[in-house]
């Protein structure tokens, strides 16, 4: 005997002010009927429920496939709140360098929920550019969701050159590459010719067209 599959369900648990009437979404056996507690305005062949005549509350709706022996029932708790909706916000859009560190803080409701398993307030390390969705909930259990995106660039591939052995008094240009613009340690100016004293580690700083910064050392033997 093949037992009926009474599967349903709503777009989500909570409905308020300014929502659209929500009807359910069988998966399961079709034909059955709908029932809920005292109070839900509900269409019992479709599950539409009707939110200006419902009366707030958490409701618990059933759906039974049929009354024969192959019949099936499963239930869905859903929260009708007359109460508007929370303004729930994300924040600004973010842009890091590549490993670097952000930290998402929603606002305009009680609790939040972040996609990607971001815990709301903590930091975290973005491995690649996405967009970060959050849903907030108040008090009254109405729900809004905002998202941000998070830019991360590309630190710069540089190249200072290879390590290089002069004579005392000899002059040196040490000019990088890959980069938009370079700051070398010593009092260096990139691309202008000095006279090293000693051996030494010279070291640059460089930024990329993105504003994103990296260092670069080069070793010279005198």
């Amino acid at each position: 005997t093949l037992t009926e599959d009474a599967t349903f369900s709503y777009s989500k648990a909570s409905y308020c002010a300014g929502d659209n009437n929500p009807t359910a979404n069988i998966t399961g056996t079709l034909g059955g009927e709908f029932t809920s507690t005292t109070g839900l305005a509900i269409d019992p062949a479709t599950g539409a429920i009707d939110l200006a005549n419902s009366s707030d509350a958490t409701y618990t709706i059933t759906y039974t496939t049929s009354t024969n022996t192959c019949g099936a029932t499963s239930t869905f708790d859903v929260i009708i709140s007359s109460q508007t909706a929370p303004t729930v916000v994300a924040g600004s859009d973010i842009t890091i360098c590549d490993g670097g560190s952000v930290t998402l803080s929603a606002s305009g409701a009680a609790t939040y929920a972040w996609d990607n398993a971001i815990t709301d307030g903590s930091a975290f390390t973005p491995t690649a550019t996405a967009t970060y969705t959050v849903t907030g909930t108040d008090a009254n259990g109405c729900i809004a969701t905002d998202a941000v995106d998070v830019t991360v660039n590309a630190l710069p591939t540089v190249d200072a050159g290879a390590a290089v052995a002069v004579c005392d008094g000899d002059p040196v240009t040490l000019s990088a590459s890959g980069a938009a613009t370079y700051a070398w340690d010593n009092n260096i100016t990139d691309a202008t010719a000095f006279t090293p004293t000693a051996t030494a580690t010279y070291t640059f700083l460089c930024s990329h067209s993105n504003g994103c910064f990296a260092p670069f050392r080069l070793y010279f033997a005198v």
